[in-house]
């Protein structure tokens, strides 16, 4: 998907650089970056695409070094054992809506742009 430079690309943009920031600096980032640390990908190279937090759990969907995508769960109760399971682009491709495809492409194109 190509990007067109519309309000909805700049307001994607902006909701994914806050959403990443917020996620690394949280209380959870700590363990978030360790586990991507244990598994040799560099945290400076990792969009959080979506959070879904709720009391037990926090799960993070990555897109990790433009070529994964990554959920993570971080358990409130066992902090320090978060789990991952990642998948390939293409994989998480499928099905997605329009709006996702875009996050998706917006999310690329910060990676691309910061190298």
């Amino acid at each position: 998907m190509s990007l067109v430079g519309s309000k909805t690309e700049k307001d994607i943009e902006t909701e994914l650089v806050a959403l990443t920031s917020n996620a690394m600096t949280s209380s959870k980032g700590f363990h978030l970056k360790a586990l991507l640390s244990e598994l040799d990908l560099n945290s400076q190279k990792v969009i959080v695409l979506n959070n879904f937090p709720d009391e037990t759990c926090d799960v993070y969907l990555l897109l990790i070094e433009n070529r994964l995508i990554g959920q993570v769960e971080i358990d409130s109760d066992d902090l320090e054992n978060p789990t991952i399971e990642t998948f390939t682009i293409p994989e998480y491709k499928k099905g997605l809506s329009k709006i996702q495809q875009i996050r998706l492409a917006v999310a690329i194109m910060l990676l691309s742009s910061e190298t």
